[in-house]
């Protein structure tokens, strides 16, 4: 059993680093058939294409393995695609600090339309948090104080 775990995460490499596109399909079947374990090398192989089906891999193997946060994002982020990136922008709004921290670097380092985009949005909606809690906080100062 371990000895097939290492032949199926050195396949990943091996058919990830083929890159064509037939080996697309073959990425996607193993993410379900890996081992947690030999994962990150298939998330490693499945950044090097642009596909939507790769990025879709991605996110679901972050979903399965939160502890390959790192990894994934790196991944999503090498893909360079508008639907990395709103991949990418999605975890913005992860329950997880480090990941929401991650997810804003790799699409500062994007650099393509769709990540500018999303972290112009994310820094918007932001700035209007704030100030609906300022403007809470303030409400609730001056009920306590009986409007003086």
């Amino acid at each position: 059993p371990k000895l097939d775990a290492e032949v199926r995460r050195m396949a990943a490499a091996g058919i990830g680093n083929y890159g064509a596109e037939e080996a697309l399909p073959i990425l996607t079947r193993l993410a379900d058939e890996l081992a947690p374990s030999a994962r990150s090398t298939l998330i490693t192989a499945l950044g090097r294409f642009k596909e939507d089906e790769a990025t879709n891999t991605i996110v679901k193997l972050l979903k399965q393995e939160p502890s390959q946060a790192s990894m994934c994002v790196y991944a999503l982020q090498r893909q360079r695609t508008a639907v990395a990136a709103r991949a990418l922008g999605e975890l913005l709004e992860s329950d997880t600090a480090s990941v929401r921290r991650l997810a804003k670097s790799a699409l500062q380092r994007m650099r393509i339309p769709a990540a500018k985009e999303i972290l112009a949005e994310a820094e918007k909606k932001a700035a209007e948090e704030e100030k609906e809690g300022q403007q809470e906080v303030e409400a609730a100062a001056e009920s306590e104080t009986g409007g003086r």
